[in-house]
């Protein structure tokens, strides 16, 4: 049962609103604070924050991932990202809105709020030295479902107004510069408006395509991730020269759109929950010649009664323990690749987050505080040897006695 009003643990209660799932708002409970409050007493926050630094140290990581709370950057121990989220009124749909539509880089309030919002994130950590940098957002629906998923926001710009949608104005601009007039637009995409203007109403696209329209449509996705990159850059190194900008964080992607983010990004960031990192797939990194770092990826299993494993499922424990090792392994061979974040510390509640429900068997500890011991070993042997393993697969450049400097 929950904890009476007059108990020491019902500090724990809350309340929250969700962002998805049936239940919209409602009371809540925090079981892993409460955890913490009976295993070290009143002051379990600073107990728990230190014992983690020193736990994360003994089983190899260096570095404080996205996501994490603030407390752990005051500590000073290890090397942290900060997180930032760039508020926006308007939106495009890509087809595929998983986390909600797709910020209109065009509207100039954007730049407005992105130079505000980065400012203020940045300011406390700015010139503070264990601070590598930030990633600007989370795994944004760049690509939508279906044959024409990879152009979706043209699609979506198109079916704005173009009164309401800087965008759709930007694509229109886009195809007056490339059409003369409305009939040489027709002949093109197999359309039959009557004037230009009857592109400006919220307008479905064919259902089938032409070529001709699928190049304009890909050139003005391009167009849309180099504004929206262009935008976020500027912003983030006028608050901090100093620190990095992490990127993105793609999930649903093209490589048109990295190809974007790494002309503006210091480092080009990708979420990739797979069993591991293969050269077939992601061989490609390499040709967009910034580093690049994975923001996010676990492997969860049912054999300590949860009720999800999460995003890539592992028999049980020792399962977990290996996918890890040859995660970080595959990472350590791919030399675009500089790391890869966990996510995350701790297994996600039985009962779901309040905010979407989901209740992944994900952590290195359980809502206990308890580590997982057969993940812990592995990271600590996988971790302990990366950057030897990580030196083994540099190229070594040879040089003439002349050209060698001592």
């Amino acid at each position: 049962s929950l904890p009476a009003k007059n108990s020491p643990l019902a500090r724990f209660n809350g309340t929250n609103f969700a962002f998805m799932g049936p239940v919209k708002s409602g009371k809540t409970f925090d079981f892993f604070q409460a955890n913490l409050y009976r295993k070290y007493g009143p002051n379990y926050n600073s107990i728990w924050f230190n014992r983690d630094m020193q736990r994360l140290k003994s089983w190899g990581f260096n570095t404080i991932g996205n996501w994490s709370d603030p407390a752990a950057y005051a500590l000073h121990q290890l090397p942290f990202v900060v997180t930032i989220s760039i508020p926006h009124k308007t939106t495009v749909s890509s087809g595929s809105d998983y986390w909600g539509k797709m910020p209109d880089p065009f509207d100039p309030l954007f730049a407005h709020n992105a130079a505000q919002t980065i400012d203020a994130a940045m300011a406390p950590y700015k010139l503070d030295p264990w601070c590598l940098g930030a990633f600007v957002d989370n795994e944004l629906s760049w690509k939508g479902n279906g044959i024409y998923g990879n152009i979706g926001l043209a699609l979506g710009a198109l079916h704005e107004s173009a009164s309401a949608s800087p965008a759709k104005q930007a694509f229109l601009q886009q195809l007056q510069s490339e059409y003369s007039s409305i009939q040489a637009f027709n002949t093109a995409w197999h359309t039959q408006l009557q004037h230009r203007t009857d592109l400006l109403p919220p307008l479905t696209a064919p259902a089938k395509l032409t070529k001709q329209a699928e190049a304009d449509c890909r050139k003005f996705v391009h167009a849309y991730a180099v504004q929206y990159f262009k935008v976020i850059s500027a912003a983030f190194h006028n608050a901090a020269p100093n620190n990095l900008y992490l990127g993105c964080r793609f999930a649903w992607f093209t490589k048109g759109e990295a190809k974007a983010a790494a002309k503006y990004c210091d480092v080009v960031s990708f979420n990739i929950y797979q069993p591991q990192i293969t050269a077939s797939q992601w061989g490609w990194l390499s040709q967009l010649h910034k580093p690049c770092i994975i923001g996010e990826f676990h492997s969860g299993a049912l054999d300590r009664g949860m009720w999800m494993p999460g995003l890539v499922q592992e028999p049980n424990q020792q399962g977990r323990a290996s996918m890890f090792t040859n995660y970080v392994r595959s990472v350590a061979e791919n030399p675009a690749l500089v790391g890869c974040h966990w996510f995350e510390l701790v297994d996600e509640p039985l009962t779901g987050r309040t905010w979407d429900g989901e209740n992944y068997n994900i952590g290195f500890l359980a809502c206990t505080d308890r580590p997982y011991t057969h993940l812990v070993e592995a990271a600590r042997r996988i971790l302990g040897s990366v950057y030897t393993l990580r030196a083994s697969f540099i190229p070594q450049k040879s040089h003439s006695p002349e050209s060698t400097i001592p």
